[in-house]
């Protein structure tokens, strides 16, 4: 969530064990090595509008804090 709109980055870790979790960033293709660009953020703590492999995908700010990236 810290990554700026419209940079570009990596995905290089998703943390936590929760399979839930990791199941609903692997439906999102959110994977480690995976290009990522955040397109907008929601004010007051919504979600991230994000570009994956191709595809807008949003994620919860609660989710996304999971994710380390990489900026490009």
């Amino acid at each position: 969530s810290d990554i700026e709109t419209r940079r570009d980055a990596i995905v290089a870790q998703v943390m936590g064990q929760d399979s839930e979790l990791l199941g609903y960033f692997e439906e999102r293709r959110i994977l480690p090595n995976r290009r990522i660009t955040v397109l907008e953020k929601e004010k007051f703590g919504g979600s991230l509008k994000v570009r994956v492999s191709g595809k807008i995908q949003f994620v919860g700010l609660k989710a996304a804090q999971q994710v380390l990236v990489e900026q490009i």
